[in-house]
C-alpha cells in the first residue's frame, strides 16, 4: 500500500514540475502595438503669436473631427505641442495622440529643459513616435512660424518659440530628422519652398509639401488634409492641390496661396546644373525689380528661381539642362493670381532662391552657412573672388 502511494506521489510531483518547467520557460507575453500602415506626427512650436490666438487648438479640433470621421484610415497621428506659455513656465510640451474616435490621448509629457527647437528634443520626439506608434512609414507636419533659410533671432528659418523668438537653423532641422527620415514633411508655415531649404532636407526625406510665399495665419485645414494623410497611396500633389484650392475660393484679400511640391532625389541634378550656370559666370541681364519676388513687401530674399535663370546671361543649351532638371523637382506649383489682394504672382516655378546682387551679400542673415551656397553658388566667381 505504501509503495503504491509513494508511486503516485511520485508522478504527481514529476508532473507538477514538468508544468513548472514549461511555465519558466515561456517569455512574459509582450504587447503588439496596433498594426498600422502609417503614423504622421504633427510638431507643432504654438509658443508665438499662433498659439496666443488659439490657432493650435484650432487645429487639433479639425483633427479630432477628421478622425471621428474615418479620416485616420487605420493609421496614427499623434502631436507633439508646445503651447504659449511653455517657455514662461505656464505649460509643457506634450505628445498627444488622435485616436480613430476623435479622443485626444497623452501619450508622454516633457519637461522644459529643452527648447522644442533643439535638435536633441526633436530627436527625442520621434525616437518617442517611432516607440510608441512603430509604422513602416512616417509622416511629418511642422507646424509653426517659418521663414525659409535666413538664420538669427528674428527670421526664424523655423520654429519661433517664446518670448526671444528662438528658431531653428535649417541644418539643424536636417539633422534633428535624420534618424527619422519621415516619407514625406508638410511645412504648415509660411516661406519654405526655397531651393535653400529643400537642399538642405535632401536626404531628410523623399518628398516636401511647402509655400514658397506667406500663409494666412490659420494654416492648412486638417479636417480636409487628414484623409489624405492616411491614404493607402500618398499622394504629396493631391495634398498640396487640396490646401490650394481650399485658400483659392477665397475672394478678395483672403485669396492667397502658393503650394510646392518637391522632390528630393532631383535636388543632386539640379544642383549640378546650376553650378555649371555659376561657373560660367552668369549675372542677370535683368535688376532685381524684373524678379519674381515671394514676399511681400519692399525687403526679399527670396525670388522665383525660375525667372531668374532664364535672365542670367548664359547659353540657352545650359537653360535647356536646367529646366530639365527643375522638372525633376518640382512636380507641382500653383499660385493664386495675387497675393493679399494686391501683391501680384507672374511667376511661380515652385522653387524659390536668394539671388546675390554683389560678393557682400553673401553675408546676409547666414547664407554662407547653407549647403546650397558651399556646393552651388560658391562657385559663381563675381558672388565669390575666391572660387576655382
Amino acid at each position: 500500500m505504501f509503495i503504491k502511494y509513494f508511486k503516485r506521489l511520485t508522478y504527481l510531483t514529476l508532473v507538477l514540475l514538468a508544468c513548472l518547467a514549461m511555465a519558466s520557460c515561456q517569455e512574459d507575453p509582450v504587447p503588439t502595438p496596433p498594426a498600422t500602415h502609417r503614423t504622421v506626427l504633427v510638431y507643432m512650436i504654438a509658443d508665438n503669436s499662433l498659439g496666443r490666438g488659439n490657432y493650435d487648438a484650432d487645429d487639433i479640433a479639425e483633427m479630432k473631427s477628421a478622425a471621428a470621421a474615418g479620416g485616420l484610415n487605420g493609421g496614427r497621428l499623434l502631436v507633439y505641442r508646445a503651447p504659449a506659455g511653455t517657455e514662461a513656465g505656464k505649460e509643457t510640451p506634450v505628445l498627444l495622440e488622435v485616436t480613430e474616435t476623435g479622443e485626444v490621448l497623452t501619450l508622454k509629457n516633457y519637461d522644459n529643459s529643452l527648447y522644442s527647437i533643439d535638435v536633441e528634443r526633436m530627436q527625442q520626439v520621434t525616437r518617442d513616435v517611432k516607440a510608441l506608434a512603430p509604422a513602416p512609414e512616417y509622416g511629418l507636419i511642422l507646424w509653426s512660424h517659418g521663414n525659409g533659410w535666413e538664420e538669427g533671432s528674428k527670421s526664424r528659418s523655423f520654429g519661433q518659440e517664446g518670448s526671444s523668438g528662438y528658431t531653428m537653423k535649417i541644418s539643424s532641422l536636417a539633422k534633428g530628422l535624420e534618424e527619422f527620415h519621415p516619407g514625406f514633411i508638410y511645412f504648415d508655415c509660411c516661406l519654405m519652398a526655397t531651393v535653400e531649404v529643400a537642399y538642405e532636407l535632401r536626404h531628410a526625406t523623399d518628398a516636401i509639401i511647402a509655400s514658397g510665399t506667406e500663409l494666412l495665419s490659420e494654416g492648412t485645414r486638417y479636417d480636409y488634409n487628414v484623409p489624405l494623410f492616411f491614404a493607402d497611396r500618398f499622394s504629396a500633389e493631391e495634398v498640396a492641390r487640396t490646401t490650394f484650392d481650399y485658400f483659392a475660393s477665397y475672394s478678395g484679400y483672403y485669396q492667397t496661396c502658393t503650394m510646392s511640391v518637391i522632390n528630393t532625389a532631383g535636388l543632386d541634378r539640379l544642383a549640378d546644373v546650376t553650378r555649371e550656370i555659376m561657373k560660367t559666370g552668369a549675372e542677370p541681364t535683368v535688376s532685381l525689380d524684373y524678379q519674381q519676388s515671394y514676399m511681400v513687401g519692399s525687403a526679399s530674399s527670396i525670388y522665383d528661381m525660375q525667372r531668374y535663370i532664364e535672365t542670367l546671361d548664359c547659353s540657352s543649351e545650359l537653360k535647356d539642362k536646367w529646366h530639365e532638371a527643375l522638372k525633376g523637382v518640382v512636380s507641382l506649383a500653383l499660385t493664386t493670381p495675387r497675393l493679399f489682394g494686391s501683391f501680384k504672382m507672374t511667376y511661380y516655378c515652385g522653387l524659390g532662391t536668394f539671388i546675390l546682387t554683389s560678393a557682400k551679400d553673401a553675408d546676409y542673415r547666414g547664407y554662407r552657412n547653407q549647403a546650397w551656397w558651399q556646393d552651388v553658388v560658391s562657385f559663381h566667381p563675381v558672388y565669390n573672388p575666391t572660387a576655382n
